[in-house]
């Protein structure tokens, strides 16, 4: 959801009038896209941590890139 307010932020008010809103419907496939994309991202952060303290070549990046081109 996307809003306009009567003016930017930050500002010295408490609260802004909304000008203007507009929703976006996602369907239930792009969610499970952007979850899963998020999930990946978490996964990478973990497997660079436990990298740091052994020798390690795998990334978890690639291996899911291939795995999930056809759905682009």
């Amino acid at each position: 959801m996307k809003m306009k307010t009567a003016y930017k932020f930050p500002g010295i008010l408490r609260w802004f009038e909304v000008v203007d809103m507009e929703v976006e419907m996602l369907s239930p496939i792009r969610v499970a896209l952007e979850q899963l994309k998020q999930r990946n991202g978490e996964l990478q952060v973990l497997i660079d941590r436990y990298c740091k303290y052994i020798y390690c070549r795998f990334s978890f990046t690639d291996t899911v890139n291939t795995y999930t081109a056809g759905f682009h």
